[in-house]
């Protein structure tokens, strides 16, 4: 009789410790399988270096603009989105082609303008900061910059980039209601225009129409009450521009 309470002691032992082993194998295989995978990004492209550089640019321009009105509190933001919101996504491509850091140059004319704007080193550190930029663009080989694809590989991400803000600017009635986004886009344009000019773009017609169409949709700096296109037409418009590039 006890060697059958034993036997059944044992048993019921060894079938816990499966029960319990399986139970455990389980959810430990649940866990391993929730685990989400590592996440990989792709290194940015050199398209996108030079696209982000010429969105510096373009706040500059608007910067530039703002200041030369004399209304240094509005160029403030656009002082600072160079450094606050693009700068990090070109440092390690200015290392890869070993141009020297300028977020200090880009910093101090923010601060400047946030703090003394009457300040006259604005204009001076305007212009090395531009200097900086340009360095860090032609940084990429002259066959690179003036191919046709690659062009149209930066101006379509800038220019698409224009059309979000343009979209953000503008409310349902077709009201500008963010003056800031507005002109924004307006700055990405105008350095497209400027980038074109500097390349075989300039002798295409087609291009150069479909620029001006765009460009008229920012009568100004400061922005009209209500806007010249719609969010959607100005999409349209890019579109067009885009695809005359070849």
């Amino acid at each position: 009789m006890l060697r059958i309470k034993r036997f059944f002691i044992v048993s019921v032992l060894a079938t816990l410790a499966f029960s319990f082993g399986s139970c455990l194998t389980n959810n430990t295989s649940s866990i391993v399988n929730d685990i989400p995978p590592p996440v990989t990004t792709e290194p940015p492209t050199t398209a996108s270096y030079v696209a982000n550089l010429g969105m510096m640019r373009g706040h500059l321009i608007v910067a530039k603009a703002l200041l030369d009105q004399g209304t240094p509190e509005q160029a403030e933001p656009h002082l600072g989105h160079p450094v606050n919101e693009i700068y990090a996504s070109v440092e390690d491509q200015l290392q890869t082609y070993e141009v020297p850091a300028f977020d200090k140059s880009l910093d101090e004319i923010y601060s400047l303008a946030k703090y003394t704007p009457a300040a006259p080193e604005i204009k001076s550190g305007y212009t090395s900061s531009i200097e900086a930029i340009n360095q860090a663009i032609n940084a990429v080989p002259a066959e690179e910059l003036q191919s046709v694809l690659f062009l149209r590989d930066v101006i379509s991400e800038i220019l698409e980039t224009a059309a979000v803000e343009y979209g953000a600017s503008i409310a349902k009635n077709n009201k500008i209601v963010a003056k800031v986004e507005y002109q924004d886009a307006r700055g990405f344009v105008l350095y497209v225009e400027e980038l074109s000019q500097q390349t075989s773009l300039k002798e295409n017609q087609a291009f150069n129409a479909a620029l001006q169409d765009l460009k008229e949709v920012f009568p100004s700096v400061n922005p009209p009450e209500m806007a010249v296109r719609s969010p959607e037409e100005f999409s349209s418009l890019v579109d067009q521009l885009i695809s005359k590039i070849g």
